[in-house]
């Protein structure tokens, strides 16, 4: 007699630990990779359980909550994520996560490694930014991965031009604007335009050592040769000087040509003052 109730009973304590079981191994792991519809499936399927609903949803409010915290994970918490998965000093690069290498830091905002600017280097792989020279220092160039790469000698800054660019006069190697050379360096300030000297000069190049005094002294300018008449040159007749220049002189010849009065006149006045002599 006593035997089927508590059978009975059994039964439907295993059904409803069962159902709990079921919650774990089917239910949450759905809830957890669901992004946005874990509550309404959890609660959809907590109501076909008898007993173990309030359980039930605590056990999915908990999996949404994992599952939440875990896809904002590293939005600038202190993690040293930025957002992207990745750690600050390092870029998605075919879709993994990629540390920059020395001399190179973690640009966010174009997810690329770019060179430490001039003043600056890096000696560490992946890392978000680039460390100053010491006082009195800078670099000769971008990209330094070290600090010994920075130096007092760097006495010339190649500036901007006009008509004419710096090279390095050891090898003829064209030297960018704003680039650094150490003291004693041999450079060449040579104009690129054809005609052109350097200003205030008769040649179209200079040769200059890099000191602390040219420096501050580095021609910017190349200027048309004073000895050449542009309007001689081909190709520049039509130029807005040379071509009034060219119609003065055709008027002129045109005036004198159309007044035989005035030719006559100015004969006969040489041919008295002649005859007088």
């Amino acid at each position: 007699q006593w035997n089927c109730p508590m059978q009975k009973r059994s039964s439907g304590i295993n059904a409803e630990y069962g159902g709990i079981l079921f919650v774990y191994a089917y239910i949450a792991p759905i809830i957890y990779f669901s992004s946005y519809i874990k509550q309404s499936l959890a609660v959809a399927e907590c109501r076909n359980m008898s007993l173990s609903f309030l359980l039930c949803l605590i056990v999915a409010g908990f999996s949404t909550f994992v599952a939440a915290d875990s896809e904002f994970e590293g939005l600038g918490d202190g993690t040293g994520n930025n957002g992207d998965g990745c750690s600050s000093g390092q870029v998605i690069l075919n879709g993994d996560c990629t540390s920059c290498n020395k001399g190179l830091y973690a640009s966010k905002e174009t997810n690329t490694c770019e060179a430490c600017p001039y003043d600056t280097y890096n000696n560490k792989l992946g890392s978000p930014n680039c460390t100053a020279c010491p006082d009195g220092t800078t670099t000769l160039y971008i990209g330094s991965n070290d600090q010994s790469d920075c130096t007092s000698n760097a006495k010339c800054k190649i500036p901007e031009t006009e008509f004419a660019i710096y090279m390095n006069g050891a090898d003829n190697v064209l030297i960018p604007v704003g680039e650094r050379v150490a003291g004693g360096t041999e450079i060449v300030f040579k104009c690129n335009q054809k005609d052109f000297v350097v200003k205030s000069m008769t040649s179209d190049y200079l040769n200059i050592f890099c000191t602390v005094t040219t420096a501050t002294e580095l021609p910017t300018l190349c200027e048309m040769d004073p000895s050449i008449n542009m309007c001689d040159i081909p190709g520049n007749e039509e130029l807005e000087g040379c071509r009034e220049s060219n119609d003065e002189d055709n008027s002129e010849a045109i005036q004198m040509k159309s007044n035989p009065v005035t030719i006559m006149v100015t004969m006969v006045t040489t041919a008295t003052i002649l005859s007088l002599w």
